[in-house]
């Protein structure tokens, strides 16, 4: 007996001394709030995480960040990490949203990391930040460069020339999306049949091209690359779904059912893909696949169908489910919603035939004649019936509906957001979890977002202090406002991120 223990002491005194040892030579540098500015103020190029050991998404990157801390060290790009947990203040210096937050640093500038969380990923990325934005292509690799990065950018014309300058200020800021280079041989230009100085891209390994015709401005060049950087007619799915909504272009869904209706549908509405496609990207869905997209969008189960939604205005534009799927139909349709004649179809439950309780149940039908009344300050919840915290603070809001209901210019509302789409394009009432409450002022209709704890004073107290029309109404003393209660986000841990709102909350 007493020799197995010893054996069992023994190996796990060789264990920890391994694991000791192991953590000693990690090649990910540990930063805190006394050494941060010191460290990255040194490095030329570098990467630094910020995560929470306790965040499951920090302990999955681990493996591959580590490998590719130890891979780049021959390329004098160092990887550094900083524990939130410890060094709060910095990381809310940093505005660090959730864990993990990767932030390349670059001369001292910072910018969002925006590859994969594979090592090879990390490792191809950091390495394609050391490059300048714009190298020159030597002629003989020219077509290997054109046909193995996916979108390639390439510039015919000198590093002198004012095109030079436009595009490498666009590659600088795109270079993460898409692969930039030029070339100062004229000689390669009239072969590629493209006039020099100019700016032409390539999509895949076809020999398919497009030629820059616009004034050469940041701006222009700029929505060019983002405009024909996805194929005309292409497919969205989730590995090109990233690709399409970068463009910042909306997009025109061809939703299809079978293989033989798809080869149907191209043949019907490439030429109407190609006219547009600088104000539309359009793309086939597989309706199969992705049939919780199609009625997100509110269409009915009957393909194939169409529709074009704007990720950037939060809008959506229903092509009639009564109408046939022509070349002549989608034209008119998709001219009309460039030309700006039709209007966006949001999802909305009927009107409530009886709205008289102290809490008003908004709809997305009489969204805008509600909440942005002049006249009023409107206080809105929006939620999930599904949302546990949104059914915990249900009571205090209902009562404080109740307290209101006699008020003339304050309106206490809610609205399930899950079932009603918000028709405002404002950035101030984008919501991105549940329960997110938001005052919408009268007179200005300025929206002040609620973060206060979820009690009937503190509503109150916020009303006092924000809205304009608030009337005397009964209440105590201002309570000490919680500043991080529960809250569930919508869909960032679909991406592999922790929110920081989550890191004090116990459900």
């Amino acid at each position: 007996m007493r020799t197995t223990f010893m054996r069992i002491a023994l190996s796990t005194l060789v264990t920890v001394a391994l694991l000791g040892a192991e953590a000693a030579e990690s090649d990910v540098t540990e930063l805190s709030a006394s050494n941060f500015d010191k460290w990255t103020s040194a490095q030329s190029l570098s990467l630094v995480e910020f995560m929470a050991p306790w965040c499951m998404f920090c302990q999955s990157l681990a493996p591959a960040y580590e490998a590719a801390a130890t891979a780049l060290k021959k390329d004098k790009i160092p990887l550094a990490k900083v524990d939130c947990t410890v060094n709060e203040g910095l990381c809310d210096l940093m505005d660090i949203g959730g864990y993990p937050t990767l932030k390349v640093i670059s001369n001292g500038a910072f910018a969002p990391y925006n590859g994969t969380r594979e090592e090879s990923g990390i490792i191809s990325y950091m390495l394609r930040h050391k490059q300048p934005p714009l190298p020159e292509i030597p002629a003989a690799k020219l077509e290997e460069f054109k046909g193995a990065h996916g979108t390639a950018v390439v510039g015919y014309h000198g590093s002198s020339s004012s095109v030079f300058a436009t595009l490498e200020e666009v590659a600088r800021e795109l270079r993460d999306q898409y692969s930039f280079g030029y070339t100062p041989s004229k000689k390669l230009a009239k072969q590629q049949g493209v006039p020099a100085p100019g700016i032409a891209i390539y999509n895949g390994d076809n020999d398919e091209f497009e030629i820059f015709t616009g004034q050469v401005t940041v701006a222009d060049v700029r929505q060019f690359v983002k405009s024909v950087s996805v194929p005309v007619l292409g497919e969205l799915s989730s590995q090109t779904f990233r690709s399409y909504i970068s463009t910042g272009i909306p997009i025109g869904l061809v939703f299809y059912n079978s293989e033989a209706s798809r080869k149907e549908l191209e043949k019907m509405l490439l030429p109407v893909a190609k006219k547009f496609r600088r104000a539309v990207s359009m793309a086939f869905v597989d309706a199969r696949i992705y049939l919780k997209h199609a009625r997100m969008l509110n269409l009915k189960p009957q393909w194939p169908a169409f529709a074009i939604q704007s990720m950037e205005k939060r809008t959506k534009f229903l092509f009639s489910q009564d109408k046939d799927i022509s070349e002549s139909n989608i034209r008119h349709f998709v001219s009309s919603f460039v030309e700006g004649r039709i209007q966006p179809d949001y999802k909305s439950e009927p009107i409530p035939s009886n709205n008289d309780g102290g809490v008003f149940n908004l709809v997305a039908k009489q969204f805008n004649e509600i909440v942005f009344d002049p006249t009023k300050d409107v206080l809105v919840l929006f939620y999930s019936p599904a949302c546990i915290h949104c059914r915990r603070m249900a009571p205090a809001y209902e009562e404080l509906g109740e307290k209101l209901k006699g008020s003339k210019g304050v309106l206490i509302a809610k609205m399930d957001a899950t079932i009603n789409d918000i028709p405002t394009s404002d950035p101030d009432m984008d919501i991105t979890g549940y329960p997110t409450i938001l005052l919408v002022r009268a007179k200005d209709n300025k929206v002040i977002r609620y973060s206060g704890n979820r009690s009937v004073q503190s509503f109150i107290d916020f009303l006092k202090l924000n809205a304009v029309r608030f009337d005397d109404v009964q209440g105590g003393g201002v309570e000490k406002v919680d500043s991080d209660p529960a809250y569930v986000v919508m869909s960032n841990h679909d991406l592999g991120f922790t929110p920081k709102d989550t890191r004090h909350i116990e459900l």
